[in-house]
Parts: structure tokens; sequence; C-alpha cells
């Protein structure tokens, strides 16, 4: 689809991007051994209880550091690959986001690895890859390695969007899709908020713009003390228990 230069400043933007991605995914992989224990027990409240918790803090905690990543893009290209590689800045900007949405489908395929719905997941998967495929054929040749990354979103939107569906038949509403949806919209101004003021100073922009997410969040019930506090008493119990 892309020649040689191009293509290297495709990867390179998309191994910026995984930085997040990859100490994310580690953090959901290790919750397969308790989800899968919960399920084990057969235990559905406690396991839908725990699973939406945990998508909640997931995306909580990943807006923040896709938008970090998004806005010192330029930053990360020039130090880490040069000043040949910054025509990458707006793919590695896209990416970003489409590995928000990878973040939420790996938490979704170790909840259905820890509940044994294993075939769903190859579904969703080929599915997935067949669209970024069709995508990459359609939106390449107009967009360059931007098409690609647009495909990707695409891609990465259609199989979260399999993948939890097939979830909430099998096992009910594991996933809290109001709290998601408030993420997304606290996400928008905070973004707008970026934009903005990007062309001033990008380290004011990045402040005022997790700022206004997290005055969102909070505006939005989405975290209260409530939840600060349970979290404050997890984290306690578990040091005491070691």
């Amino acid at each position: 689809f892309m020649g040689h230069y191009d293509s290297g400043i495709y990867y390179a933007a998309k191994n910026i991007s995984l930085l997040p991605y990859q100490l994310l995914i580690g953090a959901t992989a290790a919750l397969f051994p308790a989800m899968s224990a919960i399920h084990e027990s057969n235990d559905s409240e406690n396991f839908r209880f725990y699973a939406n918790l945990t998508m909640k803090y997931l995306f909580l905690a990943l807006i923040p550091s896709i938008i970090f990543m998004a806005a010192f893009s330029e930053i990360f290209i020039l130090l880490i690959y040069g000043i040949d590689y910054i025509p990458g800045v707006l793919t590695q900007q896209l990416l970003s986001f489409a590995f928000l949405v990878s973040v939420g489908t790996a938490f979704l395929t170790t909840l259905m690895v820890s509940t044994g719905h294993t075939r769903d997941i190859v579904l969703a998967i080929v599915v997935s890859l067949c669209a970024h495929t069709l995508g990459c054929f359609i939106l390449i040749p107009v967009h360059g390695i931007v098409g690609a990354a647009l495909s990707w979103i695409i891609a990465s939107l259609l199989g979260f969007t399999i993948m939890s569906g097939l979830l909430t038949r099998r096992e009910g509403k594991v996933i809290p899709w109001r709290v998601l949806g408030k993420c997304v919209v606290a996400m928008v101004p905070s973004v707008l908020a970026y934009v903005m003021l990007a062309s001033l100073n990008i380290f004011v922009a990045f402040a005022t713009s997790v700022l206004v997410y997290a005055s969102l969040v909070f505006l939005m019930k989405v975290v209260s003390w409530k939840d600060i506090q349970f979290v404050m008493q997890s984290v306690v119990g578990h040091q005491a228990s070691e």
C-alpha cells in the first residue's frame, strides 16, 4: 500500500503510540486470574461489579495518557526518531486514540478468556482485521499513512463493539456504557481546550486539558469521593495483607 518512506514514518508513529498501550495491557493481563476465579465461583453479580469497576477506572486513566501522547507527539518523534519523521505527527496522534479502543478491547479479551468464550474473541479479531484490510485498500490511496491510521480506528471500534456485544450476551451487563459515554463526553472539550491553547504553549495547553477533563468527570459524577475512598481502602488492605 505504501512506499518505504511512508512505511517507516507510519511504524515510527505506531511504535510511539504503543508506549501507554504496553503499560496498560500488562495491567489488564494481570486481572485474568482474579476474574477467572470470580467467574469459577459462579458469582455473576460480583463478576459484573468488578468488570464494570475495572473498565471504568481503566478508561479514566487511559484518556489523559492518550491526550498526553497526542499532545507531545512531535516532541516524542523528534527525541526518538529525529526531524525526518515529523510528517508522522498527525498519524501518531490518530493512532493514540486507536490504542484507546485497543486497550478496552484487550480488557474485554481478558474477560472473555476468563469466562471461556475464546471463539468469540477469534470472531471479533477476524472481522476487525478484514475491516482494517478493506479500510487500507480504500483510504491509503486517498489519505496515505493518515488513511492507514483512520482504518485502524474504524477496525478497532468495530472489534470492540462486536466483542462487547458478544460478552454482554453471554455474561450480562459487564460494560458500564453510561460511564464510558460520560468519559468520552468529558474528553471532547478537554481535547478542544488543548487545540485552542496549543499554539501558545503545549505544556499549558495539556495542563488545561487535563484540568477540564478532571472537572467534567467530577461534575458528571463519573468519579466521586466515595470511589476514591474505595480505591484507597483497597490499596491499604492489599498492602496490609502482604
